[in-house]
């Protein structure tokens, strides 16, 4: 990042740690999510589903990997484990949400689902 000053000189700028992805940003996750998983037919095995998931939200969490995320992935992450459990429903032919059949734990560690708070975070490129 760079800004110019009088003159046409440049001059570098520190990074900055304090931005966050804005709602815009989050809501449009999560209409890739819906997108994604409204898409998969309920003959599918979960195995796909999950994986999908997986590919948008690794995506978005490499993308948004700066910063203070943790309230913005904490949202997706619960919208992806709804938009799953939804189908999960929807597959088996069962009434409710799902949330007593399909924890969070559940999803996570046995179906595989990932969660972008718990991925490493890098910032090599970073200057405290």
């Amino acid at each position: 990042m760079r800004k110019l000053r009088k003159g046409g000189a440049r001059v570098a700028t520190k990074a900055y740690l304090g931005v966050r992805p804005a709602k815009k940003n989050v809501v449009g996750v999560c209409r890739a999510l819906n997108e994604r998983v409204g898409r998969i037919p309920t003959y599918a095995r979960h195995k796909a589903v999950v994986h999908q998931v997986n590919q948008v939200l690794r995506g978005w969490a490499a993308y948004f990997a700066y910063g203070t995320i943790t309230p913005a992935y904490s949202v997706v992450f619960r919208h992806a484990c709804q938009r799953v459990r939804r189908w999960l429903c929807r597959q088996h032919q069962t009434r409710g949400q799902g949330y007593r059949q399909y924890s969070d734990q559940y999803l996570e560690a046995t179906l595989g689902l990932l969660n972008p708070a718990k991925l490493p975070r890098r910032f090599t490129w970073a200057k405290a």
